[in-house]
């Protein structure tokens, strides 16, 4: 139930968006564009899961500046790096599931979450 739930919101949302996309194109087709391309170049912040907060909760937590931003980063072990870097709309914590593996492996192992993302500051 609760994912037809979770679809069918997703499917309003998406109408909704297409919708009002529509209705703006026809009266302010410059301001319609802006819109869309404000939509498309922002990420979206994904629920973190528990799973992954549990792992991120284990690692050590730093916060980098870049360019004025706080980028969170967090690490495991000793070793030769490995450095997780996840997709766009995305978090570090998506890819927790390969820090155990690793670490037993013998690896130091990092995540972040990339400017705009996740638990960093800024947009992309």
């Amino acid at each position: 139930m609760a994912e037809n739930s979770t679809n069918v919101r997703t499917k309003l949302a998406v109408w909704g968006v297409q919708a009002a996309a529509r209705s703006l194109g026809a009266v302010a087709p410059g301001l319609a564009a802006a819109w869309a391309e404000r939509l498309f170049l922002t990420p979206q912040r994904p629920r973190r899961s528990r799973t992954a907060e549990a792992v991120l909760a284990q690692g050590q937590p730093r916060v980098l500046t870049v360019e004025r931003e706080r980028v969170a980063v967090w690490s495991w072990g000793e070793g030769p790096r490995v450095l997780l870097v996840h997709g766009w709309s995305g978090y570090g914590g998506q890819l927790t599931a390969f820090v155990r593996p690793l670490v037993d492996a013998g690896f130091s192992v990092v995540a972040y979450d990339a400017p705009g993302h996740g638990a960093s500051s800024g947009r992309t």
